[in-house]
């Protein structure tokens, strides 16, 4: 992983992809009608990237992590 975008996009439902060595997380929508209370956090480090996505009117969540290239 060489780049990251973050979105947030009412038409596409969260989630990650590695897109050209990018990783691209759709955060979701907080908007109606489609909109969620979410929220994600993606920490760096020294080799790996850890993203934690929250569904907060769910009470769930989900992990990933992901290998760092350098730059």
């Amino acid at each position: 992983m060489s780049g990251v975008l973050v979105c947030g996009h009412i038409h596409e439902g969260v989630g990650v992809e590695i897109i050209n060595q990018c990783l691209c997380y759709n955060v979701g929508s907080l908007g109606e009608p489609h909109g969620r209370l979410q929220v994600g956090i993606l920490e760096f480090g020294p080799n790996a990237a850890d993203l934690t996505h929250y569904d907060l009117e769910a009470g769930s969540s989900w992990s990933a992590s992901l290998s760092r290239t350098p730059l």
